[in-house]
């Protein structure tokens, strides 16, 4: 049964790698959109904050429920907007994973200059899951 999870695992990280350069072209292409959106969430933020500072100092409790639920509805809209970015580099994530996952399954404990690749690698794909998966 291992000899055939392996071998499995083997495959998946071929057809990973076959599917790699396309993953990393459409992340490359989204890398703009992302920076813009980020822009726009952060620019959100940060007018929802000095709105409703504003609207506090007025002490008016409706204009500051009005723009409450405006600013919200903004920030929340660009957030979406921003998440829809990410979808690309979530792609490249797993199928990165997968190919780690592959490779660890194959390298021998003796092997070490793979032991030494994986060990690099694992930092850098922690990276990327963070990125990819935060927002």
């Amino acid at each position: 049964e291992e000899a055939c999870g392996e071998r499995e695992e083997g495959k998946q990280a071929k057809r990973a790698l076959t599917e790699l350069p396309g993953a990393v072209e459409r992340a490359k292409a989204r890398c703009a959109d992302y920076a813009s959106a980020r822009s726009a969430f952060e620019d959100a933020t940060r007018t929802r904050t000095l709105a409703l500072a504003d609207a506090s100092a007025l002490g008016n409790a409706t204009v500051e429920r009005s723009l409450t639920l405006w600013c919200d509805a903004h920030v929340d809209r660009t957030l979406k907007k921003l998440q829809g970015t990410l979808a690309p580099f979530r792609e490249l994530a797993e199928l990165c994973t997968t190919i780690v996952a592959g490779v660890a399954e194959t390298v021998t404990h003796d092997d070490d200059a793979a032991n030494a690749a994986l060990a690099r690698a694992m930092p850098l794909l922690a990276g990327l899951h963070r990125f990819a998966f935060r927002a």
